[in-house]
This record gives structure tokens, sequence and C-alpha cells, in this order.
């Protein structure tokens, strides 16, 4: 059987963030850096939280078709939604999750502490898997 891996191209997204992770404390909002998107047939989301107590986080893409105004805080003139991944992440496992396509020249993940999520959460994994075209 041929290996189902070579054809598999992956962006370790977490890489790009100071310290290769996020911050995602309490009820607080996180954005991770943009990205161009890769013309992909199909792809899948991997992260990963770690936590000292409780985790909470909804997961979503944000899409825009410029870079935001400045990296990490929220930019309304230039970024939306474009789905939801999860509305509420409560583990420290690994997460895998397939978006929903969505057609824009940047995207961004954006977390938002929900709940009892402690103080001390935070992103450790983030990996876009895709095949090309």
């Amino acid at each position: 059987m041929a290996d189902p891996e070579t054809h598999v191209k992956t962006m370790n997204l977490i890489a790009l963030e100071t310290g290769s992770e996020l911050a995602v404390a309490s009820t607080g909002v996180a954005y991770s850096k943009s990205f161009l998107v890769p013309n992909f047939d199909s792809a899948a989301i991997e992260f990963q939280f770690d936590s000292a107590a409780a985790v909470d986080v909804k997961v979503e893409i944000e899409s825009g078709a410029v870079v935001p105004t400045t990296e990490g805080s929220a930019d309304v003139a230039n970024y939306g939604v474009g789905n939801t991944i999860s509305s509420g992440i409560t583990t420290e496992n690994t997460n895998w999750a397939a978006p929903a396509p969505t057609v824009s020249k940047y995207c961004r993940f954006k977390f938002t502490g929900q709940g009892s999520n402690a103080a001390s959460t935070k992103l450790t994994k983030l990996k876009l898997h895709y095949t090309s075209k």
C-alpha cells in the first residue's frame, strides 16, 4: 500500500508564535498569526491546549483579503469569522477538525476562553494538514 502521507503537506502554524505557544487565558481572546491560505483539495486542523487547570476554549477561523492591521489583535475592518471549528474544547488531548473551506487569501485562528477556562491555558499545537491541488 502506498504511504498516504506522501501527498499531505503540513503548515506548523504554532511555530509562528513567540515561544511556540499562544496564551488563551481565562475568558480572553487570542489570535494566531495570519497565514496565506494554500490552494488545497482537502484540509484538517490539528491543535492542542495545555493548562494547569480547566480548559474551555472556542475555536474559530477568521478570513480576510489582507494581513491584519495588527497581528494578534481584533481587526473587524478586514477579518470576519469564516467558520466555527468548535464551540468549546474542554480537554488537553490532541484535537482534529476538518474546516469548511472559506474562499479568502488569508486566514488566522481566533481562540476565546469561556466559563471555567483557566488563566494558565495555552495553545501548544496548531497545524494545518492539506492535500494540494
